[in-house]
């Protein structure tokens, strides 16, 4: 370590005797007394019209005007780096603007060597740099006068990067001579790159969003007409059944219409079904059936499914939609009675192939192989199974304690041979629709998006629609107008049918 000279003694007691004082980015292009700059944005939160309306770059004719804005400072970094704790991590621009912590020096010179010296002092004194040696450096900067050392083209720059130092704590430091207009500059345009990146990630969430929405809505192909979203984001796009029970609430009537309603969701009371039966007789024309166990789990067997069929036989060859809101635990005797259900077209399980039915004296054979893959045998009309576990290490368990790889995989292609499938999402979206309808959706959802009528989306994210919106390939304009009430599928339905009478008329010609 060099020989601390009289100067640097004088500016490290006067750093240890001064405290900072923290302020946000946001004060830092109008407050030239600044000590500590943080930022430290969450990047969930979306500044709405920081893109359009926020203007926080400093001029260079208010860096003229002020005083201190030619002077210089030392500015000192903290940033994340991708080894340590962070290791394999690769930060995006603006996660390591949000992550990193920037201190600039109360304390301002004249000379870029003046602000060196406390630089080089700071430098020594931080955890970051100790297996560094700077000795050589130092003496060139303390020793010689030459303008060049000193030029705003190459001012100095430490960074702890340079150490290797891979057992650190995730984190690295840069210590920099900096004019101070030039940091508040960088600040301001860190914070408004930040904002544009906020803009864009909401703009494509809602934009992801407003295209689950439509496709809820207009899939023609979905099976049921119902949809209860298992994600708490989506609940807004929830298509109710056409009768809902309560348990839970004590008065409840029936509708005149019992016997012709196609859809039904119901939720247990404590577990009780007391009234599931006794609704399900009289739904002679059901096709759809929603059960939610209510406050806790609900474990159900083999008896339970035959006590509905006992009640509502009729349900055998009408039943079309299974749904279970994943508060379900089905025992592998369950699927024995489930495979009656000969016109179930979708069973969407939610995680109800329970853990618990393992024998853990023996992992060669798991509660349901053979049971769960017999069952959709049997189901020659089932389209589409859901499972659940979304989630690599719910997978992991899955396999290990409820139904093997390769009783999953023969499921899969029982499935795929009927042109449906099997998944595995927490979600239970409809299909996808062909690559054209799908294109059509997301037109549909951005004009939805641009016109923003309902002021729901942020003024950022409707300009960023209209600047990405092209013309819609399968609709015109006046089809947009009312996108929601358009079914896409129906469109391309159209244009199918005006090319196949196209090509007949020629090839009649």
């Amino acid at each position: 370590m060099p020989v601390e000279t009289r100067r640097q003694a004088a500016l490290r007691a006067k750093a240890n005797d001064e405290i900072p004082a923290a302020v946000s980015a946001n004060d830092t292009a109008a407050d030239e007394e600044v000590a500590v700059v943080e930022v430290c944005k969450d990047t969930n939160e979306i500044v709405t019209k920081a893109a359009t309306k926020r203007k926080a770059v400093v001029s260079d004719e208010e860096g003229k005007q002020d005083d201190d804005a030619d002077k210089y400072v030392v500015v000192t970094t903290t940033y994340p780096s991708d080894t340590g704790c962070n290791y394999g991590r690769e930060w995006s621009q603006a996660e390591l603007i949000c992550m990193s912590k920037v201190e600039i020096s109360k304390e301002k010179f004249d000379t870029a060597k003046e602000a060196t010296e406390l630089a080089m002092l700071k430098r020594d004194n931080s955890y970051y740099f100790q297996h560094i040696n700077y000795s050589e450096d130092d003496l060139e900067y303390a020793d010689s006068d030459d303008e060049h050392l000193y030029s705003d083209n190459d001012l100095p720059e430490w960074n702890s990067i340079d150490a290797t130092n891979y057992e650190g704590n995730g984190e690295e430091q840069q210590i920099r001579v900096m004019k101070l207009c030039e940091i508040k500059r960088e600040i301001a345009t860190d914070e408004i790159f930040l904002n544009k990146a906020q803009v864009e990630k909401q703009f494509e969430r809602d934009w992801e969003k407003e295209v689950l929405r439509l496709r809820i809505k207009m899939a023609d192909d979905r099976i049921g007409k119902a949809h209860y979203a298992k994600n708490i984001r989506l609940k807004e796009f929830n298509i109710p059944a056409e009768l809902e029970i309560d348990d839970r609430i004590d008065d409840f009537s029936l509708p005149r219409n019992i016997t012709s309603i196609k859809s039904f969701w119901y939720r247990a009371k404590d577990g009780e079904k007391e009234h599931l039966f006794e609704v399900l007789c009289r739904c002679t024309s059901l096709e759809e059936l929603y059960l939610n166990a209510g406050a806790g789990p609900s474990e159900v067997g083999e008896d339970f499914f035959n006590r509905i069929l006992a009640a509502a036989p009729h349900l055998r060859k009408t039943l079309k939609v299974l749904s279970f809101d994943g508060t379900f635990s089905l025992e592998p005797s369950a699927f024995k009675a489930l495979s009656k259900f000969s016109r179930l077209e979708h069973l969407d399980l939610d995680m109800a192939l329970s853990f618990m039915y393992c024998d853990h004296s023996n992992y060669d054979v798991l509660p349901y192989d053979g049971v769960l893959k017999e069952c959709v045998d049997k189901l020659h009309h089932l389209r589409r199974l859901d499972i659940g576990y979304e989630e690599w290490d719910q997978r992991r368990r899955l396999y290990d304690y409820c139904i093997s790889r390769h009783d999953m995989s023969f499921i899969g292609v029982i499935l795929a041979a009927r042109k449906g499938r099997i998944t595995f999402e927490d979600e239970n979206i409809p299909n996808p629709p062909p690559k054209h309808v799908e294109e059509a959706t997301k037109q549909h959802a951005l004009i939805l998006i641009s016109k923003n009528k309902d002021e729901k989306f942020s003024e950022g994210v409707a300009l960023l629609a209209e600047k990405k919106l092209k013309t819609c390939p399968v609709c015109d304009e006046e089809a947009a107008k009312d996108a929601p009430s358009v079914s896409a599928n129906g469109i391309a339905a159209k244009n199918a049918r005006r090319a196949t009478g196209l090509a007949t008329r020629n090839n009649a010609a």
